[in-house]
């Protein structure tokens, strides 16, 4: 009699690396992130199953042998990451293959062999079915369980009430909105003290443009979602009441996504738009139109793929292919489109969120393609020296990738100058300085006017320059402008700044008077 026993755990080895990763930075990430890796992970998995059930004749060993090269090929980063500094030990000196190469072959090796073993194992493998379906059904569950707390933690947060708002009236005379956001842009100052770097020509190619450049301007916040959630909600963090969410990232992240900013512009008659990041904490894709573009993976898309061989198996098929490049797409169509002239019967309000010049340092100054030699990660700071950089090839890399930046923006700004019918309120803004003397879990190891000293540059036709002063920051950037563009009446907040470490981001450190001018 043939066992009919059911065989469960490919697919639940195929699903669980991917609700792991996702359960263990679920405050990063929004839940639709996972569906496509599922669905992938899912189809391939049970199309792996499949040839082998054809090729052996005996759907125990065909699943044995798929759950055995999903575990490889899930852990293989994990194991890496963990391993990294002790095959940097034993290889060196000299290092002949980088460590990653090392581990590669050792796993290939060893999936060979245990691929072997099964194959020629002359049991059915039916118990070893029973124990494996009931494992990976517990690890789903677990996982399944972590993440739904989370989120049943968290309520949806309505739209915020603008406080002092006005009828919607006639928009045909409102300017077009333009809000860049540049990520980890420094001061010029910064630059020219920390990174060797005279910005000094980009400045007056602003000015030239018309734009007001507040030369002695400072973030209120260390870190990107909490500048964008207080700028794009008028107010610092501690007035935005977190208080009723358990967590606070999320309860963030819901805030910078349903604004004050986009509530009253809506009832204005803007059309939002807004371009896919690449980082889920600031994704827009509630905009009216949200630009995706056609090559580039996001940030846990990224994160999956590095815990996998995938990086490796590029390399070797090309080394003009790795997750760099996919990255460094994104960015060139992001600027591609940036400029490009929307057609609507309304005016627009466009943000838009760069990675750049923030790591990883993917363009020399030319636009050169740059391929770092670790797995690809966006990590800033002391994480981005925990991963095998350090704080030379930093400056050196930001350095090139900023000169890089700015000759795209150039181009982009006059695209857009030139495009609209009427001179546009455009706002160009680091989120935070750079990070070559970061770090994000100590305040005493942090150079906090690095971090805080960042570009902050407005074109502001008919006018708007004038309430502007050199040391505006940006949780008051859209006070000033619906105060001139749409006659509301708000007061102008006193400007302050905040350092908060990354496993706690809102428990804050005021540090005002240590960056002050």
């Amino acid at each position: 009699m043939k066992d009919r026993s059911p065989v469960f755990h490919p697919f639940l080895l195929a699903i669980y690396p991917i609700l792991f990763l996702y359960a263990h930075n679920v405050a990063h990430f929004a839940i639709n992130e996972l569906f496509v890796p599922l669905i992938i992970s899912i189809m391939v998995s049970g199309l792996i199953w499949g040839i082998f059930i054809l090729l052996l004749r005996n759907s125990h060993k065909a699943a044995s042998i798929t759950s055995l090269g999903l575990f490889m090929f899930y852990s293989f980063g994990h194991i890496y990451n963990a391993t990294q500094n002790y095959f940097y030990f034993v290889l060196a000196p000299p290092v002949i293959l980088e460590p990653i190469y090392v581990l590669f072959i050792v796993w290939s090796i060893l999936f060979v062999i245990l691929f072997y073993f099964i194959l020629t194992s002359r049991r059915n493998l039916l118990s070893l079915t029973r124990v494996l379906n009931v494992v990976t059904g517990i690890l789903v569950l677990f996982q399944l369980f972590n993440i739904g707390i989370h989120w049943l933690q968290t309520e949806e947060v309505a739209s915020t009430d603008i406080g002092i708002m006005q009828q919607k009236d006639d928009s045909t005379n409102r300017p077009d909105i333009y809000h860049i956001i540049l990520d980890g842009y420094g001061r010029s100052d910064i630059l020219a003290e920390l990174y060797q770097h005279d910005n000094q020509p980009f400045i007056e190619a602003l000015q030239e443009r018309g734009f007001y450049v507040a030369k002695n301007s400072q973030s209120n916040y260390a870190q990107t979602v909490l500048s964008l959630a207080s700028i794009l909600n008028l107010d610092y963090i501690d007035n935005l009441d977190l208080s009723s969410e358990e967590d606070q990232t999320i309860a963030l992240r819901k805030r910078l996504k349903n604004n004050k900013v986009l509530d009253f512009l809506h009832q204005h008659g803007y059309l939002f738009v807004s371009f896919s990041t690449g980082y889920s904490l600031t994704e827009m894709d509630n905009a009216d139109i949200f630009i995706i573009p056609q090559l580039g993976l996001s940030e846990f898309e990224n994160m999956l793929v590095s815990t996998t061989p995938i990086p490796v198996l590029l390399t070797i098929i090309s080394s003009n292919i790795s997750q760099y490049d996919f990255h460094r797409a994104r960015f060139l169509e992001i600027f591609k489109q940036l400029g490009n002239p929307i057609k609507a019967n309304q005016p627009i309000y466009l943000f838009a969120h760069i990675l750049l010049p923030h790591p990883p340092f993917v363009f020399d100054a030319e636009g050169n393609p740059v391929n770092p030699k670790r797995p690809f990660s966006l990590d800033d700071g002391d994480h981005f020296r925990d991963k095998g950089g350090n704080q030379a090839e930093y400056i050196e890399g930001y350095r090139n990738q900023l000169a890089f930046t700015n000759q795209q923006l150039l181009i982009v700004l006059d695209k857009i100058l030139a495009n609209t019918d009427q001179p546009p309120i455009i706002i160009l803004q680091g989120d935070h300085g750079p990070g070559s003397q970061l770090d994000l879990d100590n305040i005493n190891q942090t150079n906090l006017t690095e971090r805080f000293y960042i570009l902050n540059a407005y074109h502001l036709p008919d006018g708007g320059s004038s309430k502007l002063s050199d040391t505006i920051t940006p949780v008051n950037s859209y006070r000033l402008i619906f105060n001139h563009y749409f006659s509301t009446n708000y007061e102008e907040l006193p400007n302050k700044n905040y350092f908060s470490t990354w496993a706690n981001p809102t428990k804050f450190i005021d540090v005002t008077e240590q960056v002050s001018e």
